[in-house]
């Protein structure tokens, strides 16, 4: 119980608090971004590795840059301007369609990544360094595991808002296209498959069901499986819409905790200016 006291540390709090919601933008934008891409825009594994790579090279950019930052003027800066662009951008992926060109989400994924390398570790030393010496192993256990829990149940959130969005007889629609089975080769976005005409769009395996089928009944049936997949494309966007939307709120009031947090245009002595004294019961 001596760990969690180190919550009444009024700096601690808030930058592990904003260092929850980077937490929830990095890892949400890795649950939900592949799912988009994969199920409902056909992208293969390794297609889907490339796009994310922008969270990865942007992020890993901006992170020692952050460290500068930090020691010059403090955390403020570098949480403001992260969760300024968080909020932006977080609000940019909620209005994605099933149209939005792939290279306009690799920008938007590289702007994600710029504004968690400011804001993530940036959020995490500033807790740290106002933890007095002899308890800073037991917040950075504190935050680590912490964090983690806040992943997991940011994950589980996220995934509640999408599926909630779906209708129960959408929801069985879009699990029986995403487990139809067809040649290994094939692959099939619910909204769109690269190379493939929206009028062509079907799930693997239809077109030879289709085909043995009469003229009329055919094109019936097609007809049929394209307005299924026309609603399943619909609702899921709105899921990912909520479930976007929801960050966007968090990331609002991250920004509001960062800037209450030291640094310029305040004063700033350094890291260790953060200090406080230290916590009873503390060794």
């Amino acid at each position: 119980m001596t760990a969690l006291r180190l919550f009444k540390n009024s700096i601690f709090l808030n930058a592990a608090l904003v260092g929850y919601v980077a937490t929830v933008a990095l890892f949400g934008a890795e649950f939900l971004m592949p799912l988009y891409l994969q199920s409902f825009r056909g992208l293969t594994a390794l297609e889907t590795g490339y796009v994310l790579l922008a969270v990865a090279v942007t992020s890993g950019i901006a992170t020692p840059l952050a460290g500068r930052i930090y020691d010059r003027i403090g955390p403020r800066m570098n949480l403001v301007v992260g969760f300024s662009l968080l909020c932006i951008n977080t609000w940019q992926l909620s209005k994605i369609e099933s149209t939005t060109p792939t290279s306009y989400i690799v920008f938007l994924l590289a702007l994600r990544g710029l504004a968690v390398g400011l804001t993530l570790q940036t959020s995490f030393v500033a807790a740290l360094s106002s933890v007095p010496l002899n308890n800073l192993p037991r917040g950075s256990s504190l935050l680590n595991s912490t964090r983690f829990v806040v992943q997991a149940v940011a994950v589980a959130a996220l995934a509640t808002i999408f599926s909630a969005s779906l209708s129960p007889s959408i929801r069985a629609q879009q699990d029986q296209f995403q487990n139809a089975q067809g040649p290994a080769s094939a692959r099939f976005g619910i909204c769109s498959t690269p190379g493939v005409s929206a009028e062509e769009n079907l799930p693997p395996g239809a077109s030879t069901q289709i085909a043995s089928l009469s003229t009329a009944m055919a094109a019936t049936a097609k007809q049929k499986i394209l307005s299924t997949l026309d609603a399943v494309c619909q609702q899921s966007m709105q899921g990912f819409e909520n479930a976007y939307r929801l960050t966007f709120f968090f990331s609002i009031g991250a920004l509001i905790i960062g800037s209450l947090l030291p640094g310029w245009p305040g004063k700033w002595g350094g890291r260790g200016s953060m200090q406080q004294a230290p916590v009873p019961g503390g060794h």
